[in-house]
């Protein structure tokens, strides 16, 4: 692993959490990869502006399979784990939908957004045909 030398001089972009994450679920997370999947899920619902995460985008994200590796040699495996952690925590919310012939899983956080975008999907208002059940 590369050795950090600080954060680097002039902008620097942040990405939010919300305080409640600090004052009620941080102090019930007790599974590491739970807690890096929830920061790498907020930090990409911030970049990519958008709701759903799928499995598959983060099956694939190599930054999020490479610190999942720093706890153990089956990333793939603490990613299901800290997901399932998440869900049952209810942190955030799942939801399959249909692309064609293939189903695809979605996370999205247990925000109001979230729980607004969940019930869209549920009743294909999404306005994306790729997000129909």
């Amino acid at each position: 692993m590369n050795e950090f030398n600080g954060f680097p001089p002039g902008d620097l972009k942040f990405t939010s959490i919300p305080d409640l994450f600090f004052s009620r679920l941080l102090p019930q997370i007790d599974n590491l990869a739970e807690l890096k999947i929830i920061l790498h899920i907020l930090w990409l619902r911030r970049r990519e502006n958008k709701q759903t995460i799928s499995l598959t985008e983060l099956q694939a994200d190599e930054t999020l399979i490479h610190s999942l590796k720093t706890i153990s040699d089956e990333p793939y495996k603490l990613l299901s784990e800290g997901l399932e952690a998440a869900l049952a925590d209810q942190i955030l919310l799942q939801v399959e939908v249909e692309n064609g012939q293939d189903k695809q899983r979605l996370y999205l956080l247990n925000s109001e957004g979230g729980r607004l975008m969940l019930e869209k999907i549920k009743n294909g208002q999404t306005g994306d045909p790729a997000l129909s059940l």
